[in-house]
């Protein structure tokens, strides 16, 4: 009877570690330090919900949210429920700004917009590697007045 002897490799990061490093994210947007990114960001970053024709890797990330805080300049991510499983950090989020820039199309229009996301991370070698996650833009786009919520 052969047996398969398994040596123990203890993982490069804790899940509190990794929980750290995810939320060094929402600290760096919070904090306006978009240039950051790459203190805990991969070069090759994975974002499985890219917008079509962003840069690919880290690029592509800081590009969007410099949009994004172009758009909403006094941008506010509040974590509502932070996960760590492994290497995954699962963080929900509340976002509130003002819309005072540019925002795909929609000329700025001093409103408030708040809504809810889910962000998934994934963690190696202390640095963030990929993500997938959803936001309510339909929420935003109504709040800015630029769906019609009658239908």
């Amino acid at each position: 009877m052969n047996s398969v002897v398994r040596s123990f490799v203890p993982p490069a990061t804790t899940e509190a570690e990794n929980e750290d490093i995810a939320l060094r994210f929402y600290r760096a947007v919070n904090n306006g330090r978009i240039e950051s990114f790459g203190d805990f960001m991969a070069a090759d970053f994975v974002d499985h919900h890219s917008q079509p024709g962003r840069p690919a890797g880290l690029a592509g990330v800081v590009q969007e949210m410099r949009e994004l805080t172009e758009a909403f300049p006094d941008l506010r991510i509040e974590n509502d429920l932070v996960i760590a499983k492994g290497d995954l950090v699962t963080v929900i989020s509340t976002s509130r700004g003002t819309h005072r820039g540019p925002l795909m199309g929609i000329a700025p229009t001093g409103k408030r917009v708040e809504i809810g996301s889910i962000d998934v991370f994934r963690v190696r070698n202390g640095m963030l590697v990929e993500a997938w996650h959803v936001e309510q833009l339909l929420q935003m786009m109504m709040q800015l007045g630029a769906l019609d919520r009658t239908g």
